[in-house]
């Protein structure tokens, strides 16, 4: 298994960061239906376990909400390396796009 980390700064306080966080996966697998699947998460105060697999291959890991920055750090699959600037890709757009601040 390759490691992968992304961060991502904001400018929310915590709980809102949370609250826009929660939903990060879900919306992940919506927008990739066809290539994620069998997600499972679970919070353990500002923290998320998570697990899926991306086109077949399993990827986990945790993600940190913390006051200004949202940190993920995961495994994926030795077979899946060559995709892994396109998976922290699609991460990070997604993550940026959650906690944008709104005015």
């Amino acid at each position: 298994m390759q490691e992968f980390r992304v961060s991502l700064e904001h400018a929310l306080d915590e709980n809102d960061a949370r609250g826009r966080i929660q939903g990060f996966l879900s919306q992940l697998k919506s927008q990739y239906q066809e290539q994620i699947t069998d997600i499972k998460e679970s919070w353990t105060d500002d923290v998320i376990r998570f697990a899926f697999r991306l086109y077949g291959l399993p990827v986990e890991g945790n993600l940190y909400v913390a006051s200004q920055e949202v940190c993920l750090e995961g495994k994926i699959p030795l077979l899946a390396l060559p995709f892994k600037s396109k998976i922290e890709e699609v991460i990070v757009d997604n993550a940026r796009r959650l906690l944008a601040a709104r005015s």
